[in-house]
């Protein structure tokens, strides 16, 4: 089944693969999701299953590593969201994103998954710094990553158009060495 898992009393981080589509489709019906990122929501399972088929296969850049996972609540006995860390080899720094079911936001799930998913990468990739881009408008993301230490470092003026405007964003590092 997955290899790679980071567990707590109430986490698991397993590495996503396709089967995680039936487990997270429905989540990602809902239109909060996307309200500050450039994406919609997936249009069937077969469609989600394939992207994570992508993903699977990773990077194809030497340079560059993609890691990708599920996140499982004991608690609420399923799956309620992914994270991503894109690692740049040649930059020593990590990008990071998250997905996390809009019923359990507010709840502390997303805090933990990513201090999890942060301690691991650490372990693995030392004096490597981590970023997080957020939209301007993103109020509880912008939250969340102060929260657990990033500091803005950078603002970036249209940095992306979708659903009929343009978006800003701020520019987020956290520093572990």
């Amino acid at each position: 089944m997955n290899q790679s898992r980071e567990r707590t009393e109430d986490l698991l981080l397993e590495e996503l693969n396709s089967h995680h589509a039936e487990h997270l489709y429905d989540i990602l019906q809902d239109d909060k999701i996307y309200t500050y990122i450039p994406e919609n929501a997936p249009v069937s399972i077969k469609a989600l299953k394939d992207r994570y088929k992508i993903l699977e296969k990773g990077s194809l850049k030497e340079e560059e590593i993609w890691l990708n996972y599920a996140i499982y609540s004991f608690v609420k006995k399923e799956y309620i969201g992914t994270l991503q860390a894109t690692v740049l080899l040649d930059k020593s720094s990590i990008m990071m994103a998250y997905v996390l079911d809009p019923r359990v936001w507010g709840e502390g799930y997303a805090s933990k998954a990513l201090s999890m998913m942060i301690a691991d990468l650490n372990s693995k990739f030392k004096d490597f710094s981590y970023y997080a881009y957020i939209d301007t408008r993103n109020k509880r993301s912008i939250k969340l990553v102060k929260n657990l230490g990033f500091k803005c470092i950078d603002y970036i003026e249209n940095a992306d158009f979708f659903k009929g405007s343009s978006s800003n964003e701020f520019v987020f590092k956290k520093v572990l060495y």
